[in-house]
């Protein structure tokens, strides 16, 4: 399958996506995923005939953000994906309190 049909599949594939792909728009880091855009990719990758990293890159999402969905979604179903909560930020080697 030539690149430019298997692009046009996760195009046609993903309704949500269509806006941010059509646009070549690529989220920001700091942006949020609403819950059912999560879900839409979720269900997305797990159609695609590609491999997972190669759907992802070319709908633009980390594959550490989608594994963290995922693994969320597989015991939780969708409802555990509406609000999480971003990662606690760590500071290393601070120094305790004494």
């Amino acid at each position: 399958m030539s690149a430019g049909k298997s692009s046009d599949w996760v195009r046609h594939s993903a309704p949500l996506l269509r806006l941010r792909l059509c646009a070549n728009v690529r989220a920001s880091s700091k942006e949020r995923y609403p819950a059912p855009e999560k879900l839409e990719i979720i269900r997305l990758v797990e159609q695609s005939h590609l491999p997972v990293r190669r759907t992802l890159a070319q709908i633009g999402v980390p594959p550490a953000t989608f594994y963290r969905w995922y693994d969320l979604y597989q015991p939780g179903g969708p409802e555990a994906l509406e609000n999480c909560s971003p990662r606690t930020g760590r500071v290393r080697n601070r120094i305790p309190d004494l």
